[in-house]
């Protein structure tokens, strides 16, 4: 049987709240919901199917991709969009996190964390925009690990933790 996956790096417990803060800010202020039923994440990999069965043979080619990647720091800094659909808390380039997505097959990818995506009403986004372009965010966190997630019972579920190494 098929199942979804994501490859993400997930925010410790400080920054995980203050992204969900941040994520029912936006949809009580410009009314979309979408986002504030996903967990903050990092995409390293974007969603992809998978026979289900093959979970731990995608764990294990994870865990040996990145062996010789090392933990590292990371900082979100500030607020990008996507066209007129996406806001998110922008990643600071670094070069461990280069190496990692290099290693993952996804060197051109845009490190992002969503705010706030796909919102029914076309005009909201200006407005949206607006609130988040010159807002102040920063929040920093050491990354020793990411996550393969599977998509179940609605939502993204925490299936492999893929630890970087120590160093």
């Amino acid at each position: 049987m098929e199942a979804l996956y994501l490859v993400a790096i997930l925010p410790p417990g400080p920054v995980d709240e203050s992204i969900w803060q941040l994520k029912q800010e936006f949809a009580e202020s410009f009314p979309s919901f979408k986002s504030t039923k996903v967990l903050p994440h990092i995409t390293l990999v974007p969603p992809f199917r998978e026979d289900s069965s093959r979970a731990g043979f995608l764990a294990h080619d994870l865990t040996v991709l990145s062996s010789d990647c090392r933990r590292f720091a990371l900082r979100l800094n500030g607020f990008q969009h996507f066209g007129s659909h996406t806001i998110y808390a922008d990643v600071d380039q670094n070069e461990a996190l280069a190496k990692l997505l290099t290693r993952l097959n996804r060197s051109n990818a845009q490190p992002h964390m969503t705010i706030g995506y796909k919102n029914r009403d076309r005009f909201a986004f200006p407005k949206a925009w607006n609130a988040f372009k010159d807002r102040y965010f920063e929040a920093f966190f050491t990354v020793d690990s990411y996550w393969l997630l599977c998509f179940e019972r609605g939502r993204w579920q925490r299936l492999c933790e893929i630890p970087l190494v120590a160093g």
